[in-house]
């Protein structure tokens, strides 16, 4: 796995420095494939795999290719896909407890600040889990801002708003519109997985659930992931039964 991704950087690097744009755009064909297979062939122990790559100096590699993904569409949403499916507490706790929680924060930083959309609403997605998972400490409250900063930015660009607020071109509200089906695609794609898609109810419920079915203050960094993670169902319109867990959650 180490090497494999090693290897796709590079590539990535490589097409750049030599201005072959389509290659440098997105993640080698070959590889990638392997990746998928890899990722498919271990299925539910892809994510204890993936925590012992982390652990063995994953984040450094993946923090290291940050150059990569902030210039490319492709590179972005490949990473930031491949970490929310395996993105389980072990892998949370690898990710962010082996010494280097720096790299880490500056890895999900950098995929706030890439070129995709999907891939920075995957970003909000894994920090609004490891603010639900308690792991990230005196960092909440910086995390916590960067979720609500995200959540600003989706909401502000959904057709509704736009509609509401006017000014905006009918091709450019058509092109707004298919942006915006297009993410719920994407959205849809990376939670049929139950076990994924359950890592966003618990987002949901988190401020009463963790907090002995008391409503915490407003300043308490997890309404971000809550915030965030009512708006992911917003987009998915999820079946009424997917979402029973929550509704028995909800404070009276």
């Amino acid at each position: 796995l180490f090497a494999m991704l090693a290897l796709l950087f590079q590539k990535g690097r490589d097409a750049a420095a030599n201005g072959v744009v389509k290659d440098a755009e997105q993640p080698h064909p070959q590889i990638r494939s392997v990746m998928n297979a890899l990722v498919k062939g271990e299925g539910d122990k892809f994510s204890s795999v993936f925590a012992s790559f982390l652990a063995a100096d994953g984040v450094g590699l993946l923090s290291s290719a940050k150059d990569v993904f902030q210039q490319s569409q492709g590179f972005s949403e490949f990473i930031a896909k491949l970490l929310w499916i395996a993105w389980d507490e072990e892998a949370q706790r690898a990710f962010f407890q082996g010494g280097h929680d720096r790299e880490a924060l500056g890895l999900l930083s950098a995929l706030f600040e890439c070129p995709s959309r999907t891939a920075r609403v995957c970003a909000g997605l894994l920090l609004s889990c490891l603010l639900e998972s308690g792991l990230l400490g005196e960092k909440e409250g910086q995390a916590a801002a960067g979720v609500y900063s995200l959540v600003e930015e989706v909401v502000a660009l959904s057709p509704a708003w736009r509609k509401e607020g006017g000014g905006a071109g009918a091709a450019g509200a058509a092109d707004g519109d298919k942006a915006e089906a297009d993410l719920a695609a994407w959205i849809q794609n990376i939670t049929q997985n139950e076990d994924r898609f359950s890592r966003i109810l618990r987002c949901a419920d988190a401020p009463w659930r963790l907090n002995d079915g008391n409503l915490p203050d407003e300043q308490n960094p997890l309404w971000a992931c809550c915030a965030f993670a009512l708006w992911c169902f917003l987009k998915l319109r999820p079946k009424p039964a997917r979402l029973a867990s929550l509704r028995m959650a909800l404070p009276a």
